[in-house]
């Protein structure tokens, strides 16, 4: 095995839960993944934050009927910007990055619209997607006050923890 795919990384999680493991370390290519039962137990050696290439299989966000759904999205193409769009994103813009390692979901469920796109006002408390990890699903609040101007992330892809998913122009920015 020379990359990890998320759905490499669900079945490793699914494995750890199920077993006696205290921790589990893998790593492959410039994947790593670093579970452990104790929670004041940390990886042994820091990594820069990797992206794995979305894995379209697998479980997708919660339904109303079961905690995981069998049914998924296929990635969504990267929104094209513009120099004449005054939404398009700069890297003046500020970051709303995940907040723990996980798949992420733009969607709440596979046939709902995506929480906000290109254009949508956002505050602080305003959920922007989902990060699943060992299928418990954790809501990602904007945590900033402004305009979405960049999908960084696609659905169902795997992050890491402050890794990028939007950038968005705040009103004291002033364009």
């Amino acid at each position: 095995m020379t990359e990890l795919t998320a759905g490499d990384l669900r079945e490793l999680a699914a494995y750890f839960v199920e077993s006696d493991l205290k921790v589990l370390h893998v790593k492959a290519g410039e994947v790593e993944l670093f579970l452990s039962a104790d929670a004041t137990s940390s990886p042994p050696v820091a990594s820069p934050p990797v992206a794995a290439a979305p894995d379209a299989a697998g479980p997708g966000p919660p339904s109303e009927a079961s905690a995981a759904s069998s049914a998924s999205t296929p990635a969504e193409a990267a929104p094209a910007s513009s120099a004449a769009d005054p939404i398009a994103g700069t890297d003046e813009d500020l970051p709303i990055t995940a907040s723990s390692v996980g798949i992420f979901y733009r969607r709440p469920k596979a046939e709902k619209p995506p929480y906000v796109e290109v254009g949508s006002l956002v505050d602080v408390s305003t959920t922007v997607g989902l990060i699943e990890a060992m299928k418990v699903f954790t809501a990602v609040p904007a945590g900033v006050e402004g305009v979405i101007t960049e999908v960084v992330v696609e659905n169902e892809t795997f992050v890491e923890f402050g890794q990028t998913l939007f950038r968005v122009r705040t009103a004291a920015e002033g364009r």
